[in-house]
């Protein structure tokens, strides 16, 4: 078979070009973990560079930036300092949330439809920092029992903040609590049931009420506070950017270019190295966005992206899996989760297409063992000094 086009290692008429060209690839993708331990390509190739239209368009999102920054700052000199939240946005378009944001559907609909909308879980029983009573469900005496029993109480807890130390912006203190919420399914969503501000070491007295006017809304900002700040620590850098990036190395490393998996995998990794590498020197850094922007001090962050990358079980980045274990695939109990419903469209739309596309290649479990390359991808994956990711398959270790 001619060596450009899609083969397996046992198949190609080329085998010295095509082990020259991995030769090639592991002397340019080289490993890199001299960054806080955490796993960067030490050199980004020419090929992995954003191209011109990329760069243009990340040039007019800086200038619609800086334009709103700049009337802005006018906007503060003129009314004495900052305004309401709606304010903030003098030059650009407010998100349409911006406009329900003190609404108890609006902090249902964050957790199912938001920026971090893979965190939510089922609440089998109620937890002793976070005590639920009938009252709360509003269905009468055994309420919540019929709830909990139907599936239809849910949750989300950021415990994980309980111990991490706090920065400043500007001379200003960030706050950031561990916070647990409860919410109950309805046909329109989620409704907020109790806020626990305190997380784990909280008791029912410092548990927060839907009834409870402004402490009510300063917990629902608690806990919307603490999703955003996971989302963008651990749910977006770790297991977006760097969970991701694992698996590019890997392929550029151990796939050969007509490699199929090479061939199927490489356009959906476009521009991911060169986003990391800025991430690295200008979002991870003192000062830095993240830095920045995020409430935890910079060292708690790279912290948390070491610990929670190195534990993904990648068997539940399979939605269905991961549906399932969080306890939210029902639809008759938790009828509205857009996050559930849309990735689902997609997979069941990609999942068959690519079952097709790897029996052309892997007929048998023969196919799969004599493939070299894919060995070796796998093998890299897992190892400590390489991807770091061992757990591929759910209950399976590939490296200790």
């Amino acid at each position: 078979m001619p060596h450009d086009l899609p083969c397996l290692p046992r198949d190609d008429d080329n085998p010295a070009a095509r082990a020259d060209a991995l030769a090639r690839a592991r002397s340019e993708y080289v490993y890199d973990r001299s960054f806080h331990g955490l796993l960067f390509v030490e050199h980004l190739p020419r090929e992995q560079r954003f191209d011109a239209p990329y760069l243009a368009r990340g040039a007019a999102i800086t200038a619609a930036l800086g334009a709103n920054r700049v009337a802005l700052a006018a906007s503060d000199q003129r009314h004495g300092g900052p305004g309401p939240y709606p304010t903030l946005f003098q030059a650009l378009r407010a998100p349409l949330a911006s406009q329900v944001r003190d609404e108890d559907d609006a902090a249902g609909w964050q957790r199912i439809a938001g920026p971090n909308p893979a965190y939510l879980r089922r609440i089998e029983a109620v937890a002793d920092h976070l005590p639920l009573h009938d009252d709360d469900i509003g269905d009468g005496p055994g309420g919540l029992a019929r709830a909990l029993a139907g599936g239809r109480v849910y949750g989300v807890d950021y415990a994980l903040f309980a111990d991490v130390a706090l920065g400043e912006v500007n001379g200003h203190p960030k706050f950031l609590l561990p916070a647990t919420g409860a919410f109950v399914a309805t046909d329109r969503g989620l409704r907020p049931l109790a806020i626990q501000p305190l997380g784990h070491d909280g008791d029912a007295t410092s548990v927060v009420r839907p009834h409870q006017g402004d402490r009510w809304r300063l917990a629902r900002l608690a806990l919307q506070v603490a999703d955003e700040n996971f989302q963008g620590v651990v749910a977006h850098m770790g297991w977006c950017h760097l969970v991701a990036q694992r698996f590019l190395l890997a392929m550029q490393r151990c796939l050969a270019p007509q490699h199929p998996l090479h061939v199927l995998l490489a356009p959906h990794f476009r521009f991911t190295l060169a986003v990391n590498q800025v991430a690295r020197s200008s979002v991870l850094v003192p000062g830095g966005v993240q830095d920045r922007l995020l409430a935890p001090v910079l060292d708690d962050q790279l912290r948390l992206l070491r610990e929670h990358v190195a534990a993904v079980d990648l068997a539940s980045l399979d939605p269905t899996i991961d549906f399932a274990r969080r306890g939210v695939a029902d639809r008759d109990a938790l009828p509205v989760y857009p996050f559930r419903d849309d990735s689902l469209l997609y997979w069941d739309a990609m999942a068959p297409f690519i079952a097709d596309y790897i029996a052309l290649y892997y007929p048998d479990d023969d196919a799969v063992h004599s493939d070299a390359e894919l060995q070796s991808f796998l093998a890299e994956l897992g190892a400590p000094e390489a991807g770091g990711l061992p757990r591929l398959v759910e209950g399976e270790v590939l490296a200790e």
